[in-house]
This record gives C-alpha cells, sequence and structure tokens, in this order.
C-alpha cells in the first residue's frame, strides 16, 4: 500500500471528481516509459548523442511538472500540515 492507495481512498471517501492518485501515477508512468528507452547505455553515452540527451532532458521536464503534485497537492489533500520549527530552545 502506497500514497496513491490512501489519496484513491480519500478521494472515494470524498465523492471527489478529482483523481490526484491517477495523475501522479499517469505521470510516474510517463516518466518511466521515457527513461526505459535510455535503458543499457551509459550515462556518457546518453550525453555523447543528442537524441539521447533530448530523451534524458525530457525525463527531467516530466519529474519536475510531477513536483508540484507531490508538494503542493498532495499534502494538503491529506490533510498534512508541515511544520518547519523546532522545539530545541535555540
Amino acid at each position: 500500500i502506497g500514497l496513491d492507495d490512501y489519496c484513491a481512498c480519500l478521494s472515494s471517501n470524498r465523492n471527489s471528481s478529482i483523481s490526484l492518485e491517477t495523475d501522479i501515477l499517469n505521470g510516474f508512468t510517463l516518466e518511466s516509459n521515457t527513461l526505459e528507452t535510455l535503458k543499457g547505455k551509459s550515462i556518457d553515452e546518453v550525453f555523447e548523442n543528442p537524441a539521447d540527451l533530448e530523451v534524458f532532458n525530457t525525463a527531467i521536464d516530466q519529474l519536475q511538472a510531477l513536483t508540484p503534485f507531490l508538494k503542493s497537492e498532495m499534502i494538503p489533500y491529506m490533510g498534512v500540515k508541515i511544520n518547519y520549527q523546532d522545539n530545541d530552545g535555540d
């Protein structure tokens, strides 16, 4: 069971049309499929071949596009409050 399952449960309990878990899973599937084309190649081979480098850069862009789902949307969706303060008195 992962966070996507938890989001799916929240979505079904809220009778919500928001499919956050689907959006996140689709994003990771797209990312995985993109990186699959580079399977078996060394990083040197990727950087020497412009087509492979473009695939690599596309994969990075896809991963960065997922960041808002994980940081900005999933956390409040789950009702989590993040506090960056400590209580150690310093």
